[in-house]
């Protein structure tokens, strides 16, 4: 288990011997990790001071290494989260001239910006959690609910379904929709909302149809 915190990046502690009494394991301190996923041996790490993500070696909990690190789409880095093939990465940025970001992460050492795509108005909206799900992106945005984006063609994101939690408002950017949960076996989709509490939704997930080609003039 990795826990990111304001204190210190990182601190790692083991829960299987004994969740109620975890053993502490190992930390990271070379930055401030806002947010951070970690699969198997590696830590993806939302920098969000920095701006970027970083991707960190932590098989030796006591001595994480960095292997690599892209900044996002605003210098915003929020949090992330990775395909299962872990094949791409996806971020948010918590700015309102932030996006929705995707990433070719199969070589930490020279990662690829996709796409990028926002909900709303350019300059307004902030999507503040993204998590991927059979092909899809499900998001939680300040003040504009839930999104759902269509991530089976990472180069090409499309979003496919919108719930606005807060649709009489707040206007205001850090309100709303704070974070979303789409991994339940019924296929229900929790919200926790800063001004209305607890949304349940049942998604209907639809994919996106698409119209590509090159632009000259």
């Amino acid at each position: 288990n990795v826990l990111t915190g304001a204190t210190e990046g990182a601190y790692m502690v083991d829960l299987n011997a004994d969740p109620k009494h975890p053993e502490y394991l190992g930390e990271l301190t070379s930055t401030y990790i806002h947010d951070g996923y970690a699969r198997n041996d590696t830590l993806w790490a939302a920098c969000i001071n920095e701006g970027n993500i970083q991707v960190f070696d932590v098989s030796d909990k006591s001595n994480p290494v960095l292997l690599g690190l892209q900044p996002t789409s605003a210098n915003a880095a929020h949090n992330c989260w990775l395909s299962d093939d872990g094949k791409y990465l996806f971020t948010t940025d918590e700015i309102w001239t932030g996006f929705i970001s995707s990433f070719d992460v199969t070589d930490v050492t020279d990662i690829k910006q996709l796409d990028v795509i926002k909900h709303g108005d350019k300059d307004s909206t902030i999507a503040h959690n993204t998590y991927y799900l059979n092909g899809y992106l499900v998001s939680s945005h300040y003040s504009e609910g839930l999104t759902i984006h269509d991530a089976s063609k990472p180069d090409n994101l499309v979003e496919v379904a919108h719930y606005d939690t807060s649709p009489f408002g707040p206007d205001a950017f850090f309100e709303g929709a704070w974070g979303v949960y789409p991994y339940f076996p019924s296929g229900n989709i929790i919200i926790s909302d800063i001004g209305d509490g607890l949304v349940v939704l049942t998604p209907t997930y639809q994919r996106a149809c698409y119209l590509e080609g090159t632009v000259y003039d």
